[in-house]
């Protein structure tokens, strides 16, 4: 199964990928932009896990706490 799980509660911005028996992972510690570093941390993780968007089969997101929920899920 190709899995991507995305969390940008409290003071970072975080991007795990699974596939292939193998866990890709990048983290950001930051108080604020994580509008903007979650694209490219996921675009990142990605490509080292050599998958495209349209192959992940399940996607995992945190709902809270924080004023930024719009942008988690």
């Amino acid at each position: 199964m190709n899995l991507i799980a995305v969390d940008c509660a409290f003071d970072a911005c975080q991007v795990c990928v699974l596939h292939a028996n193998q866990t890709i992972v990048r983290i950001e510690r930051m108080r604020q932009g994580q509008a903007e570093a979650i694209a490219g941390l996921a675009a990142s993780a990605m490509a080292e896990a050599g998958l495209a968007f349209d192959q992940v089969e399940r996607v995992a997101v945190t709902v809270g706490p924080g004023s930024f929920a719009g942008v988690r899920i």
